[in-house]
């Protein structure tokens, strides 16, 4: 086995039974030699092969979407008496962490699926704590006659 003076770097051919100490003929420093890692260098490469192999097969795995950490629920559509509708519902953060909430948008479709209209909606609140609901509610002054489908969404 080759070992080396880890003080000076005198390379030694030394055959020194584990847990022996070596000393260097040439600086007199003292240390304990690695083991032999013959077999562990087998059992290793038998591992990295097991892990990889498992890695390959997960990865063509198929896997379940995460959850969204905040969820848009509608509550309610209301037409007032002035001819606007008024669009309520709630924002809901159901992650473990605090979550600002991002720009939302009002969508209108029509039967086809076809976008007739788009605003935006403020966010009730700028950040949500852990498992809390803010209320909302947006008035469509001119809601297009066309409109079939409504739905409220977060901005991306």
């Amino acid at each position: 086995m080759k070992i080396k003076c880890p003080f000076c770097r005198t390379d030694y051919a030394a055959d020194i039974p584990g847990g022996k100490r070596a000393e260097c003929a040439l600086c007199g420093h003292a240390w304990m030699p690695p083991r032999h890692r013959g077999p562990i260098l087998i059992w290793g490469a038998v591992l990295f092969a097991a892990v990889f192999a498992g890695m390959a097969a997960v990865r063509y795995m198929p896997t379940k979407k995460p959850k969204a950490p905040l969820v848009i629920e509608m509550t309610g559509v209301q037409k007032t008496a002035e001819e606007a509708w008024v669009v309520s519902g709630r924002v809901r953060n159901l992650s473990g962490k605090i979550y600002g909430i991002p720009d939302m948008a009002l969508v209108v479709k029509n039967n086809a699926g076809d976008e007739v209209l788009r605003q935006k909606v403020r966010p009730p609140v700028p950040i949500l704590d852990i498992g809390e609901a803010a209320e909302f509610a947006h008035t469509i002054a001119d809601f297009p006659p066309a409109a079939k489908k409504l739905a409220v969404e977060f901005i991306k």
